[in-house]
């Protein structure tokens, strides 16, 4: 009897350790099958992570791209305002200011003066050196002065200037449909006001071939008295440059007409008269450039025009004149052969 309660107690402890085993063996499998699933959702958490990383180093990459082009890029002028700039404008709504913008040396820099007329022998000067600034599309100054003037009745010279300011700061804007709109920092008339472009009268072809055409292609060069011609010949252009008041006009119309006449001509006349107005210009500049005409004043004596060229010289309206009936000829006639040709990319 012992001897099988022995018996049956072994075989309960076998049994009971065969079922341990088989339990351990289910428990191994699952947890090694809930591994592999957390060792593979781990791998696809830290792949997604670095897709998202790349993707965000790309985004950095290419914001930071766009942001040194942008930077590099510069505003772009509007060649239309450019145009209207040099001349006469007036106010829209008074028209008793009137506003006279001339074109310095210096790219994108003018002298500006507004005049307002207060009664016949008072008038109201303001004046500022300005610059454009493409990117406002605005003229802006920091040097605005402001001078209250009284003239001589009989004279007509300025008899008392009385200097208001001298540090005014402030801008001319651009509207949509090309008008000025002027702000000052110590003139409140200024607020609002709105400025118009005026025009001179157009120029009709055959004053343009007689006035100007006909005489730069008349031009000789390397004959007796050539130099006496030459002289003439640019006084004769500022004069009708100034005459015709070519700094108001409209410069559209005006290069139609310039390129009406242009197209009339054979090329080996195109090619004099490249030739013969820049060699004019030149002598234009120099004697414009200096006190009494400078080493040319002898030439323009000998030529008989000394006084008129002088004349023509100090007028800055004149002067303004000549630069846009230069300025569009040349456009026109450029020599094709002296643009370089861009390389071609290899």
């Amino acid at each position: 009897m012992r001897k099988r309660l022995i018996i049956l107690f072994l075989a309960g402890v076998l049994a009971a350790v065969s079922g341990c085993s088989q339990f351990a063996a289910d428990a191994t499998k699952t947890i090694e099958a809930e591994s592999g699933t957390l060792q593979a959702e781990a791998a696809e958490k830290k792949a997604a992570e670095k897709a998202e990383e790349k993707a965000a180093e790309a985004t950095a990459a290419e914001a930071a791209e766009a942001a040194a082009d942008a930077e590099g890029e510069l505003p772009v002028p509007n060649a239309d305002h450019l145009n209207l700039l040099p001349g006469r404008w007036m106010d829209a709504v008074s028209q008793r200011a009137g506003m006279t913008i001339c074109e310095l040396d210096e790219e994108y820099q003018y002298y500006v003066e507004v005049f307002w007329g207060g009664s016949a022998l008072e008038y109201s000067v303001w004046s500022m050196n300005a610059v454009y600034d493409p990117e406002t599309d605005s003229v802006r100054y920091t040097d605005g002065a402001c001078y209250l003037n009284t003239y001589d009745a009989e004279t007509g010279e300025i008899a008392e200037q009385e200097v208001l300011w001298l540090d005014a700061e402030g801008s001319f804007h651009f509207t949509e449909d090309g008008h000025m709109l002027w702000t000052d920092s110590r003139e409140e008339q200024a607020a609002g006001m709105e400025f118009v472009r005026t025009y001179s009268l157009e120029v009709p072809e055959e004053v343009l071939k007689e006035k100007y055409f006909d005489v730069v292609l008349g031009l000789e060069t390397g004959t007796a008295g050539a130099s006496l011609k030459e002289a003439q010949a640019a006084c004769a252009l500022l004069t009708f440059a100034g005459e015709r008041d070519l700094m108001n006009i409209d410069q559209a119309i005006f290069t139609d007409t310039l390129l009406a006449v242009i197209e009339t001509l054979e090329e080996e006349q195109v090619e004099t008269l490249r030739t013969n107005l820049e060699s004019l210009a030149a002598l234009i500049d120099e004697a414009a450039g200096e006190t009494d005409l400078g080493e040319s004043r002898g030439m323009f004596e000998d030529a008989g025009v000394f006084d008129q060229m002088v004349e023509c010289t100090e007028n800055t309206g004149t002067m303004e004149s000549w630069k846009v009936l230069h300025r569009l000829t040349s456009q026109l006639i450029v020599d094709d052969t002296e643009i370089e040709e861009p390389e071609e990319q290899k």
